[in-house]
């Protein structure tokens, strides 16, 4: 049977996970609605309750056998392609040169009824692996020997093998033992500071923290010992592990961040720490803690050189003739002003000062914290009363604490950014990016431009009135579950908006930026974007006005305001697509621009709400490696007709196009 057309999944599969679901049906929503109806002592007891649990069978089995009826899928020369329609509308799309790798998984039921699963893995973030269930097993089998027509050479050899293996530093197990320690450091100081310990204690209780500490000084000692690394013509090797050996292979080709760190006490025994990350990992490839530092400069350099083979392009035939160069150009360095006027306009202190609050009471005694909550508020009222000063003075008062609060958390903002920002510096060399910042814990990250998948420019209402934008990226090798700091993000954490554009015209010079003409979202349903505020403001007036009576009312003032803000939010919106790149743009309190080349592109997903078939819109996502939550590339609420036609044209511009990493 041809693939290129939809087609539907056998019969028995819809048979099959109408099973499953009813099975499912039977916890969510049968056992709760038993359990509900028995609790609440209703009409029929037992039996009625017996009743509940047949309805959860019932439901779960149709929504099991709706959702695979309901589902079609091919395979034609733009890729495969998978549509749901249950809810909500779904249509997938995965070129075949952006496919990693295909899994085949049969269970014992898919293997009695002749079916498979199909998992599509991608590096892709939203799309990394999009799963098709109930497939015929001899349509599987044979959409698994597909392969990929596109995928990344393999680098060939460039420079003469190392040869041996190397050892961390001496001193590598110390800093191990202090990484280790630190995610016990606060429950052992609130366990000193407020645990009851009595004289009668046995010596083998007081002997455990003492006997842990050992443990983890031992086990630090043997990682050490087992840790080696060998460097080889075209990756690097690393092995570990003492009960359980392990080996890896990291090609130079497949690193796509390298990250050399220093806090005060690595500079004091003049080590660092070095990180090797790739695309589509929750982990680095290789955490090396810690090297000489004079060794962790010289494998970062050694790692540029011989991952500076990018796939050869048209469009990067200019690329592919530069020579590595000693020179490094500075394209962004920020003074103490400019760090300074960050902390100013930023609210890091707020977010300081909401986790202490909450470790202090994860970690400090209910009681403890009831008692000093009141002390402190009897002390500060009892002060307030003795001032006499009456309605408006204690206005004053209040005004001035606030104040006094709001300079604070500001002055906080500044010493947390100057911490994390100071002399802060983006440079380039060999066509690969390197950011250096830090006071105290300095950090040098890097990334190879082609690396780079995905961009957002962004700027808050403060900012937009200094005349500031913020730049980010999105690597492979920085996905959304990495910590923040860990890969490179920042280009311009804070810059002004011509030397923003400036950096994205060096770095990116054959788009157009910014667009000269933006497609706008139309009008229709602007009201949407306030949806959730409509639904729960009026029902949070009511519970209110049950409560206080009259003066709950105001709470409605905010609908209007909230349909304001919707309404500029639409009009503001809009996308931008040609031969290059795609783009969007969003935001109206703080707006936001995001946009990635079409070589980048991992995948597309048409998306339809129930709202959606109501108005008569789709949105088209757009999913890239290394993609970040805060903002989505994804062009919303457009009709309908426009937007399949624009994943139609997508999908044909990708399958034409090799993925270029």
């Amino acid at each position: 049977m041809p693939l290129d057309h939809w087609q539907p999944l056998p019969r028995r599969a819809a048979r099959l996970a109408a099973l499953e679901g009813a099975f499912g049906g039977l916890f969510i929503p049968g056992a709760p609605l038993a359990a509900a109806w028995w609790f609440f002592d209703l009409p029929g007891g037992l039996w009625a309750a017996s009743l509940g649990l047949l309805v959860g069978l019932a439901f779960g089995g149709w929504i099991g056998h709706r959702r695979l009826t309901r589902t079609r899928w091919r395979l034609d020369a733009q890729g495969l392609g998978l549509r749901r329609d249950l809810m909500w509308q779904l249509e997938t799309r995965i070129p075949i040169s952006r496919v990693q790798h295909l899994d085949l998984r049969r269970g014992p039921l898919e293997r009695r009824a002749g079916l498979a699963t199909l998992i599509v893995h991608t590096a892709g973030t939203r799309l990394s692996a999009v799963t098709v269930n109930g497939l015929d097993e001899a349509d599987a089998e044979r959409l698994r020997r597909r392969r990929p027509v596109s995928l990344p050479p393999p680098l060939p050899p460039s420079l003469p093998n190392g040869g041996e293996e190397h050892r961390l530093h001496p001193w590598s197990w110390l800093f191990v033992l202090l990484m280790q320690l630190r995610h016990y450091f606060l429950p052992l100081v609130a366990l000193l500071v407020f645990g009851q310990r009595s004289d009668r204690d046995p010596m083998w209780a007081q002997l455990i923290p003492l006997t842990a500490i050992a443990a983890l000084v031992l086990v630090s000692v043997l990682q050490y010992l087992s840790y080696r690394y060998r460097i080889g013509n075209d990756a690097i090797t690393v092995r570990s592990g003492l009960l359980a050996r392990n080996r890896r292979e990291i090609p130079f080709a497949r690193i796509h961040n390298v990250e050399v760190r220093q806090n005060p006490l690595h500079r004091l025994f003049g080590v660092a720490e070095l990180r090797l990350e790739s695309a589509g990992g929750v982990r680095p490839e290789a955490e090396m803690r810690v090297l000489r530092l004079d060794q962790a400069l010289a494998l970062e350099q050694l790692v540029r050189q011989r991952g500076q083979a990018p796939q050869p392009t048209p469009g990067d035939a200019a690329a592919a003739s530069v020579l590595p160069s000693d020179d490094e150009q500075v394209l962004l360095r920020l003074s103490s002003w400019d760090v300074l006027r960050m902390g100013l306009l930023s609210n890091r202190g707020w977010a300081l000062a909401i986790a202490a609050f909450g470790v202090l009471f994860q970690t400090v005694p209910r009681p403890v914290m009831d008692d000093a909550i009141q002390r402190g508020g009897r002390e500060a009222f009892g002060y307030a009363s003795h001032l006499h000063t009456g309605v408006t003075g204690g206005l004053v008062l209040l005004a001035a604490a606030l104040l006094l609060g709001w300079l604070l958390l500001r002055v906080l903002s500044v010493v947390l950014t100057l911490l994390r920002y100071h002399g802060f510096t983006l440079s380039e060399r060999d066509r690969r990016l390197t950011v250096s910042t830090g006071l105290l814990s300095r950090t040098r990250s890097s990334v190879a431009r082609r690396r780079i998948q995905a961009w957002t420019l962004g700027e808050s209402t403060l900012q937009r009135w200094f005349g500031l934008r913020q730049l980010r990226i999105d690597s492979a090798a920085g996905g959304p579950s990495r910590d923040d700091d860990r890969a490179l993000r920042e280009l311009a954490p804070l810059a002004g908006a011509s030397a923003c554009d400036g950096l994205v015209r060096h770095l990116l010079p054959q788009l157009q930026w910014p667009p000269q003409q933006w497609q706008p979202i139309p009008q229709r349903g602007w009201w949407r974007l306030s949806l959730s505020t409509l639904l729960v403001v009026p029902l949070l007036t009511a519970a209110l006005y049950w409560r206080w009576g009259l003066p709950a009312l105001a709470l409605l003032a905010w609908l209007p305001v909230s349909l304001l803000i919707a309404h500029r939010q639409m009009a503001r919106m809009g996308w931008h697509l040609d031969g290059q790149f795609v783009a969007v743009r969003g935001g109206w309190w703080k707006r936001w621009w995001r946009w990635a080349e079409l070589d980048k592109v991992q995948g597309l997903r048409l998306q339809r709400s129930p709202l959606d078939k109501l108005l008569g819109t789709a949105s088209l996502h757009l999913d890239t490696a290394g993609a970040h939550g805060d903002v989505a590339l994804a062009l919303r609420y457009l009709p309908q007709a426009r937007a399949h036609a624009l994943m139609e044209e997508l999908a044909t511009a990708l399958a034409r196009r090799k993925l270029r990493w």
